[in-house]
C-alpha cells in the first residue's frame, strides 16, 4: 500500500509540537510493516533542510490572486528517516526559520491562508504527475484538510477523486478559518458544491476536511469524544459525521525515545532504573543548585493557554508559599505575557524555581531523565506525548484528566495507577495532586515500584500503526466493493 502523509511538521526536519513527532514516526513504522509510506512537507529555512542533499522531482507554478509563484518538489536523500521525504520549495512562502510563528514578533505569520492553500495545491499537482499514485492520502490538521475537497470537487484534480483520504485532527482548536473574500485561493469548482467549504458562514478548512475526507481520526479516543461537546463551533458537524470518526491513540518512537541509548544523556539507563535517575538528577542539581534529595517537578512545552502554561506561575508560587517541598523547572517558549510572569517568579524565588525560554532538545531529554515529576495542566490535550515520554524515562506525570491524558494516565491510589490526575483546574485541586506526589516521593519503596512499572509500559507506535493500516484497508475495501457493484 502506498501512503502519502501531508503535514506542516515532521521530526526531525521541523517540529512545533506533537504533530511533528507523529509524522516523524508513523510512516517509519508503516514501512516496517511492508508498506510504502512517504511524507510531503514544506522546505523551511532551518539547519536540517539547509544540510539536506536533495534532487528535484517536480516543478510548477501556483497562482495566488493572479500572482504566479514558482515551486519545486525536492526528494531528500541519505537522511536515515525510515521513509521517503519530499519537500515543497516555494521561495517567499516557506523559506523562513519558523513553522507557524514569526520569530521577530512571536505571532503567527500574516499570510497563513496563502501558505496553506499553496502547500495543498502543490501537493495535488505533484500527485497528478505521479505514475504510481498513492493508495491513501493521509492529511494532518487544518493545514492539509482542504486536500480532500480539492481531490473530489476541484476540476483540475478530478483524476484524484477515487483515492481514499484520511484526516487526522491533532488539535481541533486550530481550524484555518478565512472569509469568503479569500475563495480565490481555492482552485475552480462547481459553485453549487461550495457548501462543503463553509461552516458558520465562513470557509472552514478543518470543517471541510471533516465533511470531505473518507475517514476522520483524532489522536486519542477521549479527545474524539470531547470534540462532540467542545470543538470551537464544530460540535454539530462532528456529531453529523460521527460514523466515519474514530480515536486512535498516538504512540511514541521507542528508538528515538530510549533512555538506554539517548545520545543527549550523559548517563544512560543500564539495569538500575533508580541509579540512572539519580545520576541524571545530579546533573540537573549541578545546573540549578537544587538539592538532589528533594522532589523536582518539570514543565516542558509551549507557553499557551491550551497547555495551561498561564496557570503555572500561580501554582508554583502557591506551592512555594505553602512549603510543599517541591522544586520546579520550566522549559519552553511562546506567549510573551506568560514569559514575563515566569521571569518575575524566577526573580522572586530563584532557590526553588528556574526556567529556560527555548526549544532545547538536549535539556528536555535531561529533564525527562532527571526530574521526578512532569506537570501538565492542559486545558486541551488531544493526546499528549510528553506524559508518554515521561513514562519511558521514569518520570511520573501530574496531569489534568482531559483528552489523551485521561486515556493514558491513571490516578495512583497508593497501590495502582501510573501518575496523579486532577479533574479540574481549580488551584486547590492541582496543589492537592502535587502534595500527593510529594508524599509518594518520601515513600521510597512505592516510588521505586511505580517508576519501574511505568518504564515498562508499552506505548510504542507498533500498536497505533496497525490501527491506521486496518483503517486504510477498510477504506480501500469499501471503495473496491462500491466499484464492483
Amino acid at each position: 500500500m502506498r501512503i502519502l502523509h501531508l503535514s506542516m511538521e515532521c521530526y526531525p526536519v521541523a517540529k512545533a509540537g506533537g504533530l511533528g513527532d507523529v509524522v516523524g514516526a508513523l510512516p517509519k513504522y508503516q514501512n516496517r510493516l511492508g508498506h510504502e509510506a512517504s511524507v510531503f512537507m514544506p522546505a523551511y529555512a532551518n539547519p536540517w533542510v539547509k544540510a539536506a542533499r536533495c534532487s528535484e522531482v517536480f516543478a510548477g507554478q501556483i497562482e495566488v490572486f493572479g500572482d504566479k509563484r514558482p515551486y519545486k518538489v525536492l526528494q531528500v536523500h541519505d537522511h536515515g528517516l525510515g521513509f521517503d521525504l519530499f519537500l515543497l520549495d516555494m521561495p517567499g512562502a516557506f523559506d523562513r526559520p519558523g513553522v507557524y510563528i514569526d520569530q521577530r514578533t512571536g505571532k503567527g505569520y500574516t499570510d497563513e491562508d496563502e501558505r496553506n492553500t499553496s502547500f495543498q495545491k502543490a501537493a495535488c499537482y505533484w500527485m497528478l504527475s505521479l505514475t504510481h499514485k498513492p493508495d491513501v492520502v493521509h492529511c494532518h490538521d487544518h493545514h492539509s484538510s482542504l486536500v480532500p475537497f480539492f481531490m473530489t470537487e476541484c476540476f483540475e484534480f478530478y483524476q484524484l477523486r477515487n483515492i481514499p483520504t484520511v484526516l487526522t485532527i491533532h488539535n481541533g482548536q486550530y481550524q484555518g478559518g478565512m472569509g469568503w473574500e479569500r475563495v480565490g485561493l481555492i482552485p475552480a469548482f462547481n459553485p453549487e458544491r461550495g457548501g462543503l467549504l463553509e461552516w458558520n458562514q465562513h470557509i472552514n478548512p478543518l470543517g471541510c476536511g471533516i465533511k470531505c475526507s473518507w475517514a476522520v481520526t483524532t489522536v486519542s479516543p477521549g479527545y474524539m469524544e470531547e470534540l462532540k461537546k467542545q470543538s470551537r463551533g464544530l460540535e454539530q458537524l462532528i456529531r453529523m459525521e460521527w460514523e466515519k470518526c474514530q480515536g486512535i491513540l498516538n504512540g511514541i518512537d521507542n528508538e528515538t525515545w530510549d533512555p538506554a541509548t539517548d545520545s543527549h544523556l550523559e548517563f544512560r539507563l543500564e539495569r538500575d532504573e533508580l541509579r540512572y535517575k539519580r545520576q541524571n538528577k545530579a546533573v540537573l542539581a549541578a545546573r540549578t543548585g537544587f538539592p538532589e534529595d528533594q522532589p523536582l517537578i518539570t514543565f516542558i512545552g509551549r507557553f499557551a493557554e491550551e497547555k495551561g502554561a498561564d496557570l503555572l506561575p500561580d501554582i508554583i508560587e502557591a506551592s512555594i508559599q505553602r512549603e510543599l517541598g517541591a522544586y520546579f523547572f520550566i522549559l519552553g517558549s511562546g506567549d510573551h505575557d506568560i514569559q514575563e510572569r515566569i521571569e518575575a517568579l524566577g526573580a522572586a524565588h530563584p532557590q526553588h524555581f528556574q526556567y529556560e525560554f527555548a526549544y532545547n532538545e538536549p535539556l528536555s531529554r535531561l529533564l525527562y531523565a532527571g526530574s521526578d515529576f512532569l506537570i501538565m495542566p492542559s486545558r486541551v490535550e488531544p493526546c499528549g506525548l510528553n506524559q508518554l515520554y515521561a513514562f519511558r524515562y521514569g518520570t511520573i506525570p501530574i496531569v489534568h484528566a482531559v483528552g489523551g491524558l485521561k486515556d493514558t494516565v491513571k490516578d495512583f491510589d497508593g497501590r495502582k495507577g501510573t501518575g496523579f490526575t486532577f479533574s479540574s483546574l481549580d488551584q486547590e485541586e492541582v496543589l492537592a495532586s502535587i502534595e500527593r506526589a510529594v508524599r509518594l516521593y518520601r515513600d521510597h519503596l512505592a516510588l521505586e515500584t511505580l517508576i519501574d512499572d511505568n518504564m515498562h509500559l508499552d506505548h510504542s507506535w507498533e500498536r497505533a500503526t496497525h490501527n491506521y493500516i486496518n483503517l486504510y484497508q477498510e477504506l480501500l475495501t469499501k471503495h473496491q466493493h462500491a466499484h464492483a457493484i
